[in-house]
């Protein structure tokens, strides 16, 4: 058998307890925040640009900008 079929099979067999796992520890933010989805704030060439908020049900009033971009110019 060769290494490739070999770490197939045991792979195969590991995905459902990585799976049960990772779904172990997920917690359920719905219960603490309110999520907004495709939230547009502006337009560029026609295009809608989205973000999403998740707004805290409790908080102090501060807040995290968390920015990803390949295309972001100064």
């Amino acid at each position: 058998m060769t290494t490739t079929a070999r770490l197939t099979i045991l792979s195969l067999l590991l995905l459902p307890a990585a799976l049960a796992w990772a779904q172990e520890g997920k917690k359920d933010y719905n219960k603490d925040c309110d999520v907004y989805t495709d939230v547009v704030y502006g337009h560029k060439y026609a295009l809608a640009m989205t973000m999403d908020i998740v707004q805290p049900k409790k908080g102090n009033g501060a807040g995290i900008a968390w920015i990803v971009s390949g295309a972001m110019f100064t």
